[in-house]
C-alpha cells in the first residue's frame, strides 16, 4: 500500500504529459494530413477542444481519480500545439516559397515587377534601390474593416476590426504617372483604427497618440533605414557593394488571407486622387523578416519556436512540481520538528 502510495504522484505526472500531447496529437495529425494546410490546424484545434469539453463533462460525473489531471494537462496543450500547428503551415509555405532573383540572380531592378517571374514569385530580391524609387507623395490609403462584405453589402457576422491600408508605389527613376506601376509597397496597422498614411509616414501626431500611427509609422520608412544603414557602411568601406532589399508578396507568410484584397483599395486611392495608372498586375509587397537571401534565418527562428512551445509548459509544469515538493516536504520537516518538541516537553514533565 505504501509502495503504491509513493508511485501516484509518478503516475499522476504521467496522466497529465498523456493528455498533454493528446492535444498535440490531435492539431498536427489534422494538419500534416492536409499537407500542412490552414485548416487542418483549425479542425486539429477544434478537436482539441472537444477533448477538453469531452474531460470537463467527465468531471461532473467522475471528479475522482486523474480526471484533475487529464484535464490540466489538456487544458495546458492546447495552445502551444495550435501554435506548433499554424508555425508548421508557416515553415511549409516557406518551403515553397517562389524568389525571384532577375537575370544571373544578381537581383530583380525595380521596373521589373510586371514580368512573368515576379508576378508568380513570393520572395523578391530588388536591387539598384533610391529614397526616390518610393513615390511618398503618391501614397493611397484605404480605411478598411473586418469582417468582409457579402454581395449583398451585409457585413459577416463576426467583431469588426477597423484598420488602415497604405500603399506606396516603387519605381525606376524614368518612371511617369501614365506608365503602370512596377511594384507597390503596403504597409498596415494591424487594425488599429482608421489613421493617416501622410501622417504616419510625416511623424504627424502627439506621443499620447500614437495607437495606429507609430505601426505605420515604422513600417513606411523601414526601406529608408534599410538604404541609411547602407550609406553609413558605404563611408567605412572603400569598396561600394550591390545592396539587395527583400520582400516578400502581400499575403505570404500572413494568416490573415484578406490583406492582399483589402490594400486594393488603397491602389484605387492612390490612382484616383494622383492619376496612377493600374495596369497589369503589379506585385504588392512588404519587407521580408530578414534581409538576407531567403529563408534560412526564418526558417531556423520558427524551429526553434516549435522546441520552446514544446519543451516550455513541460518544463515550467515540472519545476513547480519540484518547488511544490520541496515546499511540501519543508512544511511536514516542520510538522515533525514541533510534534518531536511537544513530546519531550510532555516526557519532562512526567
Amino acid at each position: 500500500m505504501a509502495g503504491e502510495r509513493r508511485n501516484f504522484p509518478s503516475y499522476m505526472r504521467l496522466t497529465f504529459s498523456t493528455s498533454f500531447f493528446i492535444q498535440y496529437a490531435l492539431v498536427l495529425v489534422s494538419t500534416l494530413s492536409c499537407g500542412r494546410c490552414s485548416q487542418g490546424v483549425i479542425y486539429g484545434s477544434v478537436l482539441a477542444c472537444c477533448y477538453l469539453g469531452v474531460l470537463l463533462i467527465r468531471s461532473f460525473y467522475h471528479s475522482g481519480g486523474v480526471t484533475r489531471e487529464l484535464i490540466f494537462g489538456a487544458l495546458l496543450g492546447i495552445i502551444p500545439a495550435s501554435f506548433v500547428g499554424s508555425v508548421l503551415v508557416l515553415l511549409a509555405e516557406l518551403s515553397r516559397a517562389v524568389v525571384a532573383l532577375g537575370e544571373n540572380e544578381l537581383g530583380l531592378r525595380v521596373g521589373e515587377g510586371l514580368n512573368l517571374e515576379a508576378t508568380t514569385a513570393d520572395v523578391f530580391a530588388l536591387r539598384d534601390l533610391k529614397s526616390q524609387s518610393f513615390r511618398y507623395h503618391l501614397m493611397g490609403q484605404a480605411h478598411e474593416a473586418l469582417p468582409l462584405k457579402e454581395k449583398n453589402g451585409a457585413r459577416k457576422a463576426g467583431k469588426t476590426e477597423e484598420g488602415t491600408f497604405c500603399a506606396v508605389p516603387v519605381v525606376g527613376d524614368t518612371w511617369s504617372v501614365d506608365e503602370p506601376v512596377p511594384f507597390w509597397y503596403v504597409c498596415e496597422n494591424n487594425f488599429q483604427y482608421f489613421v493617416g498614411c501622410r501622417d504616419a509616414y510625416e511623424g504627424v501626431y502627439g506621443d499620447k497618440d500614437y495607437y495606429g500611427y507609430r505601426i505605420l509609422r515604422e513600417c513606411l520608412r523601414a526601406p529608408l533605414d534599410i538604404m541609411d544603414r547602407w550609406n553609413h557602411s558605404e563611408q567605412r568601406s572603400t569598396t561600394l557593394p550591390d545592396h539587395l532589399m527583400y520582400f516578400y508578396r502581400l499575403g505570404f507568410m500572413n494568416t490573415n488571407s484578406h490583406d492582399a484584397e483589402l490594400a486594393q483599395s488603397a491602389l484605387v486611392h492612390s490612382s484616383a486622387n494622383f492619376r496612377v495608372a493600374l495596369q497589369g498586375q503589379a506585385p504588392k509587397i512588404k519587407l521580408a523578416a530578414y534581409q538576407e537571401p531567403c529563408c534560412a534565418s526564418h526558417e531556423a527562428v520558427l524551429i526553434e519556436s516549435i522546441f520552446a512551445m514544446v519543451v516550455g509548459p513541460l518544463l515550467a509544469c515540472l519545476i513547480v512540481h519540484i518547488t511544490m515538493t520541496m515546499v511540501r516536504a519543508l512544511l511536514q520537516g516542520q510538522g515533525s520538528i514541533r510534534a518531536a518538541s511537544k513530546t519531550r516537553q510532555k516526557l519532562s514533565t512526567i
